[in-house]
């Protein structure tokens, strides 16, 4: 090969002048070539040997790490948590004052007997009262008064309400105000309310026989004043005044 290749040469440079740079560099070009490929994997090989050199270094340093053993039954127990408990606060209802019941009174007007006017010549006398129409009048239509006539509770045909009870109830259902208080409290029963009829149908005297709640109670009588006009009891065929009682019913929905 070196033969042909300097043949080639000296063909190529055979008329020229030799001692031009090139023919010399034809000449070292081999030897240039040679050395630096072995330059080369001179290099790549001592590259390869430290990067295998550090990785071996880091296995055996991996290896002769030092190992530590733990004995559990050494070991001491971990501090307890106790978690603080905050009891649930209590809030205090208060409930609403209960007044007392207190029964009204049932005043009745003191009928004033008239006076005698005398004079010299002649004595005039006043009718009485009780048998004046116009007095009677207003004696009927006064409530809770009543008049003179005996109370009676047995009778020949019993008071009752127009329609009889079942419009009794209905009127109740419609005219009934629930207390919202009572009804907040879950509050339901009958309340029995007692009161007077007088001749006419009209209601008197009206008390509390079976109480069930305050507020319930003063419903009840507040139902039982604005009733309308009932029946009037009927003993020996003459109306009479008497005492009679109804059951006002609290019912939650």
């Amino acid at each position: 090969m070196e033969s042909e290749q300097k043949n080639w040469d000296e063909i190529v440079f055979e008329q020229r002048n030799k001692s031009y740079g090139a023919y010399v560099l034809r000449g070292i070009y081999n030897r240039y070539l040679t050395i630096a490929a072995l330059t080369v994997i001179l290099l790549f090989l001592i590259f390869m040997v430290i990067l295998n050199y550090s990785s071996i270094n880091k296995k055996q340093v991996h290896r002769t790490r030092e190992i530590k053993i733990i004995n559990y039954n050494e070991l001491t127990e971990p501090p307890s948590i106790e978690k603080a408990y905050a009891p649930p606060k209590k809030v205090a209802v208060k409930q609403p004052e209960i007044e007392k019941y207190v029964e009204p009174e049932v005043v009745k007007e003191e009928i004033v007997e008239p006076e005698i006017i005398e004079k010299e010549d002649e004595i005039k006398e006043v009718d009485d009262p009780v048998e004046s129409s116009e007095y009677a009048d207003d004696t009927e239509n006064s409530e809770g008064i009543g008049t003179d006539s005996p109370v009676e509770s047995e009778f020949d045909v019993n008071p009752g309400f127009p329609g009889g009870s079942g419009s009794l109830y209905d009127w109740i259902a419609q005219n009934l105000r629930y207390p919202v208080a009572a009804k907040r409290m879950g509050i339901e029963g009958t309340v029995i309310v007692g009161f007077m009829i007088d001749e006419n149908g009209r209601i008197y005297d009206v008390t509390i026989l079976e109480s069930l709640h305050r507020l319930c109670d003063l419903e009840a009588m507040r139902l039982v004043k604005i009733m309308p006009l009932w029946v009037p009891g009927i003993k020996q065929g003459i109306k009479i005044r008497g005492r009679h009682s109804v059951e006002i019913p609290f019912i939650l929905k």
